[in-house]
């Protein structure tokens, strides 16, 4: 869990910033302290504020699919976690619900199982940005609101195979202004706070317009976590299928296609069969 009184959040580097938290480095110069910022820094969203694991002191069995856990906080939040495997799914469907401390900034964090060494990986996806090998330095955020689809996936080498864990994000986790240009319910990072290798979604974001609560509010959001053999495009196919439930696929039936296109482009020449077409 990330926290603070205050939170700043900034889009002019394309990636979302925190330019407004503490500076965490310093140089002394002739017996004077300066205190500076790492590059990079701003673009990691567990610096953002203060950061905060949530510890697991309890669990309780509710049912044969779901399990109830408690965690506390380092600022006194109490978390209540309810971690959902259905009947023929291959995913986790986790809620929390967060009873907030005291009045401030909030943004829980949710990583994918274990985090993996730089040797096992395999490869990443998270679109647009982020594919095969390509990663940042340190961890750098992808909002939903900037993403084809809203999921985070780390695929790793194993004496098994290719094995693919990801984060995804749940259909209840979007308002009808997901995609808006200054608002975005969550974010992804490919690494975790000790700049490991691991998908981790954030929800809220911290310093969105959703992320502010008072005291005893209480903080609702939910969470898939999966994992699956097969590289990341196994992993893709498995969240469209089953999470985000895509039924429109195209297939083409009975022309091929690239006479698809031209039927198209006919169509559109047609000034008798286009309606609303300009003038």
């Amino acid at each position: 869990m990330i926290y603070g009184d205050t939170a700043t959040i900034g889009f002019n580097k394309y990636y979302p910033t925190w330019d407004n938290k503490a500076l965490n480095a310093h140089f002394l110069f002739e017996g004077t302290k300066y205190e500076v910022r790492k590059p990079g820094d701003e673009f990691n969203p567990f610096q953002a504020g203060n950061f905060s694991e949530a510890i697991p002191v309890s669990a309780t069995a509710i049912d044969q699919q779901t399990i109830e856990v408690q965690y506390v906080t380092r600022n006194g939040s109490v978390i209540t976690g309810l971690w959902s495997l259905a009947t023929g799914k291959k995913h986790i469907d986790l809620r929390l619900t967060c009873k907030t401390a005291r009045a401030g900034f909030y943004s829980i964090g949710v990583a994918a199982f274990q985090a993996i060494a730089d040797q096992e990986l395999h490869n990443v996806m998270m679109a647009p940005m982020f594919q095969y090998k390509r990663l940042s330095d340190g961890p750098q955020m992808m909002l939903s609101s900037m993403m084809q689809q809203p999921l985070a996936i780390v695929s790793s080498k194993s004496e098994q195979g290719v094995i693919s864990a990801y984060m995804a994000a749940d259909l209840k986790s979007f308002p009808k202004d997901w995609g808006s240009v200054d608002f975005a319910p969550v974010g992804f990072t490919l690494k975790n706070y000790q700049n490991q290798l691991q998908p981790v979604m954030f929800s809220p974001v911290f310093g969105m317009k959703d992320s502010r609560y008072q005291q005893d509010q209480l903080i609702d959001r939910h969470f898939v976590i999966g994992i699956t053999p097969g590289d990341w495009d196994s992993a893709l196919e498995e969240v469209s299928n089953e999470v985000f439930e895509v039924k429109d696929y195209r297939k083409q039936q009975d022309v091929s296609l690239t006479d698809a296109v031209f039927n198209m482009i006919e169509l559109a020449k047609n000034d008798s069969a286009v309606v609303g077409r300009l003038g």
